[in-house]
């Protein structure tokens, strides 16, 4: 074999032993370099956890005065605000019961003789009390002091009709009634003789009850 083929196979096993050395070097160096944690938590911004933390506060609802205490409201806040009746939104009244009237509408706040916030009707005891105006019922119990067995039913356009001192009441709250259907029965409880007193209210204030009802 002549020197120069001897070289070359001598170079040749050289080459390949440096490019496997230079293999085995980079396969220790990758595993030698530390791997990214595919989970690694990214780091929360302060600004973020203080947020986080921070108690909620429910925003305060607006609570809905109950319908009777409407009708109790004092007379220095409801009466002030008289009600001109030839602007109100027309609806079509009935009267609620048969008999005679007994007291009229009066603003006059000189006693609590002169002071009716409706119109008081004498009537025989039993006798139907009838709803003025079609609507639903929205208190029916006898809560409120002064009034007996009560009634309030609420109508479209902001209105709202009270029946008082009634012996029976006939509906319950969340009924819906007609105009003219009977609803209660005249009584006594909380006047001292057979009687209805009615209030008519526009947006919680008082409004003489003749000035609307048909007349008769």
């Amino acid at each position: 074999m002549s020197c120069s083929l001897v070289a070359i196979k001598t170079m040749k096993g050289m080459l390949r032993a440096l490019l496997l050395i230079v293999g085995i070097m980079g396969l220790v160096a990758c595993n030698a370099a530390p791997k990214a944690s595919v989970h690694q938590k990214k780091p929360v911004q302060k600004h973020k956890v203080a947020q986080a933390n921070k108690p909620m506060t429910a925003t305060p609802s607006k609570k809905k005065q109950p319908y009777h205490k409407v009708i109790q409201k004092k007379d220095s806040q409801v009466l002030k605000n008289k009600v001109e009746v030839k602007n109100l939104p027309a609806i079509v009244w009935v009267w609620p019961a048969q008999g005679k009237l007994t007291r009229r509408f009066s603003i006059e706040n000189t006693s609590p003789e002169s002071l009716n916030k409706g119109i008081d009707i004498a009537g025989r005891l039993g006798a139907p009390v009838k709803a003025a105006a079609t609507g639903k019922v929205v208190y029916s119990g006898h809560g409120l002091v002064g009034y007996g067995n009560l009634i309030i039913i609420k109508h479209d356009k902001g209105f709202l009709s009270a029946y008082a001192h009634n012996r029976k009441l006939l509906v319950h709250e969340g009924d819906s009634v007609k105009a003219g259907q009977k609803s209660a029965e005249i009584g006594s409880t909380g006047a001292v003789a057979p009687s209805l007193h009615f209030e008519i209210r526009y947006a919680g204030r008082p409004i003489d009850p003749l000035a609307v009802l048909p007349q008769r």
